[in-house]
């Protein structure tokens, strides 16, 4: 099958590209390499696809190991993504492109509106013109409504989002909506839960507890350490989004439009994931917990998963427990860290 990837230079973009191109699917990948402090970690996913991203500087498309092309392209720019649409007549686009971060949510918010808002409906107008078969979309967790008991189902409240990025999130939920009733286009969307493994963000949760852990820096925790967590290795998500390829979506009144949880459905302390985290690199961890109970804006205490719907739906279960999965996450940060990116 021909897919288009956009954001592929982003943590699961890559993965996802991974995983696909060892099925044997021919992929193009599309990202625009936003500065914002990664870039250096952006280069690097692109070396595991083969793409020696120094080329750019005199082309934007390179050729990448298996087959894979990547194209430097920024899903804003609508007419630069119809042309490569038609040009290519793909079969199916997982779009992930989307600017990510506390930062740019509090600093300049309408950055996320406009890459998140604006590029999914470019991605959903060319999807439209060129006949692509299933728009695969990833959003995210943020969207249910603050205070939904846990573990939260896909048909949770979602109509007061807690920061910018989760409206945004919401928002271009509802346009996939609105292209798969007026045209007929098959839509899936998966609601990640805190996604990490390697190549992982350098502003996660999990990127910083290594890192923390490793420095001997004390980890202060609000609330007194209770942040809970659905900690969900990478592995249990682009699983099922590539057997999504092969499912249409069912949806409901005729309408091919389906979203999922991704998730470990299993609650997980933050402290207890650090403490699990100084276990994998033979360490102490240093953590402080704080009585005040106020989080960072656009944070809940608890939320994780119910993925009844994925298990019974796409006949997948999240097989990764932490303790399991923090032990090759520990490695490869140990192996790349201050070689391929620092922090």
């Amino acid at each position: 099958m021909k897919i288009l990837v956009t954001g592929v230079a982003g943590f699961i973009g890559e993965q996802l590209t991974e995983h696909l191109l060892s099925q044997g699917h021919e992929i193009v990948g599309i990202d625009n390499f936003f500065d914002n402090n990664d870039i250096d970690i952006k280069c690097s996913r692109m070396a595991e696809l083969g793409v020696d991203t120094n080329l750019l500087a005199e082309t934007n498309e390179v050729e990448g190991k298996r087959g894979f092309r990547f194209v430097r392209l920024d899903v804003m720019d609508r007419a630069g993504v119809l042309e490569l649409c038609q040009k290519e007549q793909f079969e199916a686009i997982f779009h992930l492109a989307a600017v990510t971060g506390s930062y740019f949510t509090r600093r300049d918010p309408a950055i996320v509106f406009d890459c998140i808002i604006y590029g999914t409906t470019n991605m959903l107008e060319a999807a439209r013109l060129c006949g692509v078969k299933h728009f695969i979309y990833s959003s995210a967790a943020a969207v249910y409504n603050n205070g939904v008991p846990s573990p939260i189902s896909e048909t949770a409240p979602t109509d007061a989002p807690l920061s910018p990025y989760a409206a945004a999130k919401r928002s271009a939920e509802l346009i996939c909506h609105a292209y798969s009733r007026q045209f007929n286009l098959p839509v899936t969307i998966f609601r990640f839960f805190t996604v990490y493994g390697k190549w992982g963000r350098k502003d996660s949760i999990p990127m910083h507890a290594v890192k923390d852990v490793l420095s001997g820096n004390e980890i202060k925790l609000l609330n007194n350490g209770y942040i809970i967590r659905d900690f969900t290795y990478v592995d249990d998500v682009v699983y099922p989004m590539t057997s999504a390829l092969h499912q249409m979506p069912q949806g409901i009144n005729g309408v091919p439009y389906e979203i999922f949880n991704i998730g470990r459905s299993k609650p997980v302390s933050l402290t207890n994931f650090i403490q699990a985290v100084a276990t994998a690199l033979g360490k102490s961890a240093n953590i402080t917990l704080l009585p005040d109970p106020t989080l960072t804006i656009g944070e809940a205490p608890e939320i994780y998963a119910d993925t009844t719907k994925l298990e019974s739906v796409l006949a997948y279960s999240p097989e990764w427990e932490y303790e399991e999965a923090l032990p090759q996450f520990v490695e490869w940060y140990l192996a790349n860290y201050k070689v391929t990116f620092d922090m």
